[in-house]
This record gives structure tokens, sequence and C-alpha cells, in this order.
């Protein structure tokens, strides 16, 4: 059995630490730690949810590691709840301490979306800092920014929490600290992967869906306090309900749950099912999921179908439990194994979602037509790739001329979805009808084992089909990615090409 996972110390002789690491399962877990140890910063959260304030807040300590390659005189925080598009919502920071010490009047800019958090003399590359803060955010009721992935839904009771708590910003070592304003469309999180250690307290009656697994809880009084670890996340997100069904399969030690509102009791089974035989797939493809579970949860969102976080799949119930399961099978099918896709590309292997789109959203697409094609035949998958992918590319290219794929994600730009989604799986289609199956799932295999954990480049997922392949793919890499030349006859000869 292959596994995903770099055996790579951060640097030498650094001692394998398995604190924190409860949520990946055992037989994993040594070959995680090898990967991770030492370059993990870590998250420990002590939290309330207010449901009669609209609140979630406590106290929060950072355990940052320096992984950036350059001695650091400040840190960034992303406050991502007071982005505009979020209305009522927001996020306050108090009592923010550096190694114990307070900060006076901490600064924030990008419309207060980034605390800057000044260090009191150089921290060198590898050196660890402790940022302590208590922080209240308050949750948008019925808000449709950024998906609704930060919302209350007064029609169900569900609280829907991302991007909630303040965030260490992402860094690249070319372009530093990515500090940019969230846009109305784009992912908001972009970030290292580290370790969680949350204690969550709210009214007993409520139910948790969340990153990582559960450890323990206390009850006192009306009040639980639920303990969860998770790691290496690239976030920690969780929906709270109070009215949830709930159903499980395991899937070779991984426990897969779906949850549903009542009435959708009978998409969230059809869910299951595709997930968990996605879940094989996958592993089999691109090495082993290598956490205790993986949930699915019911979740109304705004503007997209699904949104994937480390170990947790929100999916639109209305829109595919209440229509879509039912009256297009395959498409339902389709978006569920995309999202579970994204446990591969996005969660275990990072990169730039809003700089460099088409390396998260083109190459799962492609991963769920993998997907079609091993479990429901060659004629489905077909079918998916004629009109899922490429028809809508087809007629973006009709009506709109091309676009480049490789391209930011930006306020103001239109249509792009057939880009980032059609566009890009195409351009992945075509380099696995250039190299061939062997190498194409040898590139994808390693290029999951050398930059599990880690932010990937392009060029760093070009040079993995170059090396499984020996053959240069610059010009094929550029046409696709990088070049707005692709005509309408491009992509029906790839079709016809791919059919034969």
């Amino acid at each position: 059995m292959r596994s995903v996972h770099s055996a790579r110390l951060a640097s030498a002789g650094a001692e394998p630490d398995a604190a924190g690491y409860d949520a990946v399962l055992p037989e994993w877990r040594d070959e995680v730690v090898a990967a991770t140890a030492g370059r993990l910063s870590r998250y420990d959260l002590d939290v309330r949810l207010d449901v009669a304030a609209g609140t979630i807040g406590g106290r929060e300590r950072i355990t940052f590691v320096n992984q950036t390659g350059r001695s650091l005189r400040e840190v960034y925080l992303r406050l991502f709840p007071n982005a505009g598009y979020y209305g009522t919502g927001g996020l306050t920071v108090t009592d923010l301490r550096v190694d114990g010490e307070p900060v006076e009047a901490p600064e924030l800019s990008v419309s207060e979306t980034v605390l800057q958090v000044p260090l009191s003399e150089m921290l060198p590359t590898k050196g660890t800092v402790e940022i302590a803060l208590a922080f209240t955010t308050t949750v948008p009721v019925d808000s449709t920014g950024s998906y609704g992935i930060l919302n209350v839904d007064s029609a169900t009771g569900t609280w829907i929490l991302s991007d909630w708590y303040p965030i260490l910003a992402g860094h690249e070592p070319d372009a530093g600290w990515r500090l940019d304003p969230p846009t109305t469309f784009g992912d908001p999180t972009f970030g290292d992967a580290a370790l969680y250690q949350v204690s969550l307290t709210l009214p007993a009656e409520l139910q948790v869906v969340t990153s990582g697994s559960g450890v323990g809880e206390v009850t006192e009084g009306g009040t639980v306090t639920r303990r969860y670890i998770a790691g290496p996340a690239r976030d920690f997100a969780l929906v709270v309900d109070a009215d949830y069904a709930a159903i499980s399969q395991e899937v070779d030690g991984v426990t897969v749950t779906s949850y549903a509102n009542p009435g959708a009791e009978a998409g969230a089974a059809s869910a299951l099912e595709i997930a968990a035989s996605a879940l094989k797939v996958y592993s089999a493809q691109f090495g082993a999921y290598p956490f205790a579970e993986l949930d699915l949860v019911d979740a109304a969102l705004a503007g997209a179908l699904g949104v994937a976080w480390t170990g947790l799949v929100f999916l639109d119930g209305p829109s595919l439990y209440g229509g879509m399961a039912a009256e297009n099978p395959d498409g339902f099918a389709f978006v569920v194994a995309h999202e579970v896709g994204h446990q591969w590309w996005g969660v275990n292997v990072g990169a730039n979602s809003n700089d460099h789109t088409f390396m998260v959203e083109g190459l799962t697409t492609y991963t769920a037509l993998v997907w079609a094609e091993e479990v429901r035949g060659g004629e489905t998958a077909d079918q998916l790739l004629a009109r899922g992918v490429a028809g809508p590319y087809r007629q973006s290219l009709e009506e709109l001329g091309d676009q480049v794929a490789d391209l930011p994600i930006r306020d103001g730009q239109e249509n792009r979805g057939p880009i980032f989604y059609g566009k890009a799986a195409l351009g992945f289609l075509a380099i696995r009808e250039r190299i061939g199956d062997a190498a194409f799932f040898a590139a994808l295999d390693t290029y999951a084992r050398d930059y599990a954990y880690r932010i990937a480049e392009p060029v760093d997922l070009l040079a993995a089909f170059e090396d499984a392949s020996g053959e240069d793919l610059e010009t094929l890499w550029h046409f696709w990615f990088e070049a707005a030349e692709t005509t309408v006859e491009d992509v029906d000869a790839l079709l016809e090409q791919a059919a034969a």
C-alpha cells in the first residue's frame, strides 16, 4: 500500500514529536510525523459559541515556526470575517501578546483583514515565537459572502464556520506574505499546514462536526465542552446544528460520515456511497488518505455546490439533496467526487488557490473524471467530460474567446469558472494523452508524496509530469495553462483523441 507522505525531515537532527497527531490513523502516524516534525506551527483554541449573541470567541495561542526561508521582523494574521462581503460579521482581537509581552496598538490593514504582529527581535529561519490573543467573531446571519462559508442559516439553525479565527497568512518564497484583499468569489484561505488543539464550549443539545477528531468532552449544566485534535491541517472548520441525522461507513480504517438536515437523508446516503468509493479510488492512485475521519455535511451554500476543508466537506443540501441527486445522479456524483478529491489537491498538497486556481480546481475536476472512469465506466466518464467539463468551456470559447488558465482571481473578472475548471481539466487530459497512463499516475503519486503538507507551485507540478515521463512538456503546458490560444477545434480534437 502506498502512502501520500514524504519521509523527509524538516531539518537535520529533528526529532519526531507525536503530540497533536491523534487525528491521523495509527498506521500512518509515524510517516506523517516524520514528514512534518519540527516545521508545523500549532494553534491552541479555547472558545465558546454564544448562540444568543451570535458569536464565537475566546483565547488563541499560535506557536509559529518560521519556515519562510528568511528572518522575520513581523508575522501577519488574516482576519477574514472582517471582509466587507460579510456585512454584519466581524472579528475583533484584544490582548495581543508575543512571547508573553503585550503588543500596544497592533496595526490593521487591508480593510482590517490583516493584523501585523511585530516581533521584538528578528526571528531566524526555523525559529519559533508564541503569539497569544483574545478574539470575538460575530457570525453573520443568512450571509452569501464567500459562498456562505461563514454564516448562521436562519431556516435550519445551522452554524457554518470557516475562517472564523485569526489565522496565519500564507507565505511564498518569492512573493513573501500574501496579504491580498479577499475577493467576493475566491477561496479566502491560503496557508500552510498546522496542528490544532481546540476546546469548544456550547449548549449541550447542539451537534458539532469538525475537521479532525473529537478526543473528549465534559458536560456541566446545560453546556458541554468538547475537545478536538486536527492536523496536519490547513484550517479548522466546523458546522453546528441541533437536528442532523448521520450515517457512516468505514473505508480502509477511515470512518466516512454523512450528515443531513431532516428530509435530506436519502441524498446524504447517496453522497456517502459516492464519497466512500472516491476515497478508495484516490487512495489507490494518489496515496492513502491518512486521517481517521472524513465528514460530509449538509450546509446551505451560496453560489457553490460544495466546498472542501481538511477532513470536512460542505455540500449544498438544498441544491444537491433537494433536486440534483434525483434529477441528475451522474452530475450529483461528480460534484461529490470532486469535493473528496480536494483532500489530495488543496488539503494534502497545498497551493495558492487564488493565484494558481487551475492547480487545485482543474486537477481536482480531472481527478473526479478518473473516479467516474473507474467506478461508473468509460461511457459515463465520457459524457461527464463532454457535457460537464468541455461543454461549458466550449461555450465560453464560442461566446468570449479563450482566456489564460493560470491567472489570479481578482474582483471584476467574469466567467472564469469554465477556465479554472474546464480548460484546466482538459489540459491535464492532454498531458495524460501525451505521456500515457503509467507516467501520468506515477507523476501524481510522486507529486502527492513530495509536497504533502507543503505548498506547491506550477513548476513543481510540471516537473512531476516531466520527470515521470522523460518528456519536455513545456510547450503543451504553455498552450493549455499559460496562453489564450485554444480553439473549439482544439477541444474537439482532444475529445476525439481521448475517446479513441
